[in-house]
């Protein structure tokens, strides 16, 4: 491993300190103690190595849990360390709980500034959790302590916050309202990669409220302001932003565009991640542009990529989107393998992210106990050699130390074990609080999810048996037709004929069933059961329509020609074609207004 000249002498620096520092006393000893594993710490979480800064955090932390009257600043800096330490690592649970008792020590010492720093951190581990109110609550209190403060960037940051918090709600005006507060502070200072971070946040508030003209002018001034900086990361991630929006729009070979350049970037960083929900989003675009085919593949490449980094958010989409174009594309078993894939991932999500924390906070809790042993043998072997050295000058005084040292050393001992205990069982609570809060939110979004796929069922299958029904009247209305054409064929043909009695009783009986008017009176029936309350409801909205305009109304939401219509009407294709000119002129629609699609939705 290569370091640069600064940092391998700081690294030096640290390890003498370490190993040669004599302190005068325990407290000394702690003191240098946390300076020198902080200082280790650091190197290692500037390196990445933060398994390793971890240990170091936390063994400050302990060497200041030691002191009899610890500084408040150190104490706030090592909960502070620990808990960005768990948050980069993706340990929001416990990074939650340290930035919580940061909070408490800077309350009681009245440290405002470190306050609001704690309080912001704290708010984002309840927003990664789903705790959007409390999130709230936590970033408005740091905001009202920025603005005190004077802080207009700190007051920035927590505005755009906040208006992350209320865009997850839903409530898009207040989080655009939120971002421009943040973008104007922004502007003030010239900060032009927040300006393009707060621009993106609008952008993205205007795609979920619909407004794309906007959306797309907001995050395509954001793209220019990345290209300036040269940030090829960003770049990509404002390509990728612009393809979803372009994606919602409908506008899917431009939202491919995006994306493509956005894949090309995130390989050429690195960014396995990134690569991956991109592939993801590509695959979609593709399946909504009707290439099953290429869609497939993309999900399959992107698949591979997510299992090999144990992305099970991007495996569980990917699964149960490549099932549903497999069924579409007939091959219903691949599907049925995909989508148990998907529900074993759904299911594994919760249980693994449960137990994975359970026993990420049980080590802990056995590291900071053996810790803790650790330190009271080490005090207790030096209060053995003191009462050595005091033994030399006095026995008398020898036991009386002896004695108020032992009962010293109940009193703490006893107190610790308190403080642990109910330390123990505020840990126990928040994390059976927050499990509980997640298996809710998973139960509620399992439901939607579940109303969501009957509500699709139910509408394909509506629209189905309407197209069936429809299907079903027009030919019926066609074999009518075909009937009185085939009769008044053989009416012209009888005219021949020269026994006038015989003839006049066929064509008699001829005519009664070429009656256009009970034609008309049967397809009406059957027309109602099919589309019941049609006629009523058009006769409300367009009360001046005839009888013959009715009809023609008729046919035309069946899906009849104009040939098969002048066919039915015993008219002309001209006249077909001049009772819909009329007809649209009644229903006032202009000319470019599909006259079928309006007496659809009547």
């Amino acid at each position: 491993m290569i370091y640069s000249t600064s940092n391998c002498f700081k690294y030096c620096i640290c390890l003498l300190l370490f190993c040669f520092s004599i302190p005068a006393n325990a407290d000394e000893s702690s003191e240098m103690n946390f300076k020198t594993y902080t200082a280790l710490a650091d190197e290692y979480y500037e390196k990445g190595d933060y398994p390793t800064a971890q240990q170091y955090y936390s063994k400050a932390l302990e060497c200041v849990r030691n002191i009899a009257k610890p500084n408040s600043v150190e104490l706030i800096t090592g909960l502070g360390n620990l808990g960005s330490v768990f948050h980069t690592q993706g340990m929001i649970g416990k990074a939650l709980v340290y930035y919580s008792e940061a909070v408490d020590v800077c309350r009681k010492v009245n440290d405002t500034v470190e306050l609001s720093i704690n309080l912001a951190n704290k708010s984002q581990c309840l927003f990664l959790l789903g705790y959007y109110n409390d999130a709230l609550i936590q970033m408005r209190e740091a905001l009202e302590i920025e603005k005190k403060l004077g802080n207009e960037e700190g007051q920035s940051i927590n505005l755009n916050a906040i208006g992350k918090i209320y865009e997850k709600w839903g409530r898009l005006p207040e989080a655009i309202d939120f971002y421009n507060q943040a973008l104007e502070i922004d502007r003030r200072h010239n900060k032009p990669s927040r300006i393009a971070i707060r621009l993106s946040g609008i952008g993205s508030a205007y795609t979920s409220l619909g407004e794309f003209t906007k959306a797309l002018q907001f995050q395509n001034e954001a793209l220019d302001i990345e290209l300036k900086l040269g940030n090829k990361e960003k770049i990509a991630l404002r390509q990728e932003r612009l393809g979803k929006t372009y994606q919602q729009m409908g506008s899917y070979n431009t939202a491919q565009d995006f994306f493509l350049k956005a894949l090309k970037a995130f390989k050429e960083l690195s960014l396995d991640n990134a690569v991956a929900n991109t592939m993801l989003l590509l695959a979609r675009n593709y399946g909504f542009k009707g290439n099953l085919n290429e869609a497939v593949r993309y999900y399959q490449e992107c698949l591979l990529k997510a299992q090999g980094l144990d992305l099970r958010p991007i495996m569980l989409s990917a699964h149960q989107e490549l099932a549903e174009i497999l069924y579409r594309q007939g091959n219903h078993r691949t599907a049925f393998e995909h989508m148990k894939a998907s529900i074993a991932i759904e299911d594994s999500l919760f249980n693994a992210e449960s137990l994975r924390q359970i026993n990420e906070f049980r080590e802990v809790y056995e590291s900071e106990k053996k810790e803790k042993e650790n330190q009271l043998l080490l005090k207790d072997i030096e209060l053995k050699k003191k009462n050595q050295r005091l033994a030399l000058v006095s026995v008398a005084g020898l036991l009386i130390i002896t004695f108020i040292l032992f009962i010293l050393y109940r009193v703490k001992s006893i107190t610790l074990k308190q403080n642990k205990l109910l330390q123990k069982n505020e840990q126990d609570l928040m994390i059976a609080q927050i499990t509980k809060k997640e298996i809710e939110a998973k139960r509620l979004e399992d439901q939607i999810f579940a109303e969501q796929q009957i509500n699709r069922l139910q509408a394909e299958k509506y629209a189905i048996g309407l197209e069936f029904k429809n299907m079903k009247l027009a030919n019926t209305t066609l074999c009518l037709m075909n009937k009185n054409e085939i009769l008044r064929d053989v009416i012209d043909k009888l005219k021949s004929v020269n026994n006038q009695d015989q003839l006049d009783q066929v064509l008699k009986f001829i005519r009664a069933n070429t009656d256009t008017d009970q034609s008309w009176n049967r397809f009406k029936l059957d027309f109602e059961q099919t589309h019941p309350g049609f006629f009523d409801r058009l006769y409300n909205k367009f009360g001046n329509l005839s009888e013959s305009d009715t009809r023609l109304c008729a046919y035309l939401l069946i899906g009849l020609s104009s040939k098969e219509t002048a066919r039915l009407m015993n008219v002309t294709l001209d006249a077909v074609n001049k009772n819909r000119q009329r007809l649209r002129k009644k229903l006032n629609l202009k000319a470019e207004t599909d006259l079928a699609e309006v007496l659809k939705n009547i």
